[in-house]
């Protein structure tokens, strides 16, 4: 998932991430990475060591972000399992930013 600021947009954003996974099978670990021009500046991981198929795990973050007009954001998704295969629920996964005005 990408965003980029708009030209003449430069500021404080409020960032929101949501990774849905849902099991395949019984999972191990998840994890978000966000980056910031190609450089990650966060990274939240979640250990599960459960699930059934079906089973859904969310993992969230906020960040505070001061940005420049073309600063590009991406969010990364990973899943780990024992068995099965995860995967990522996109119409429960979430990537905004808001600009923050003063």
């Amino acid at each position: 998932m990408l965003i980029t600021i708009p030209a003449g947009e430069g500021g404080d954003y409020l960032f929101l991430c949501t990774a849905a996974i849902v099991a395949g099978g019984e999972m191990n670990k998840g994890s978000i990475r966000f980056y910031k021009n190609g450089a990650q500046i966060n990274e939240e991981m979640i250990n599960m060591y459960t699930g059934s198929p079906g089973d859904q795990f969310d993992i969230n973050f906020t960040s505070i972000q001061t940005a420049s007009a073309t600063d590009y954001y991406e969010l990364y998704a990973n899943c780990n399992t024992f068995s099965g295969d995860g995967t990522f629920d996109l119409s429960e996964s979430r990537f905004m930013a808001f600009k923050l005005i003063s």
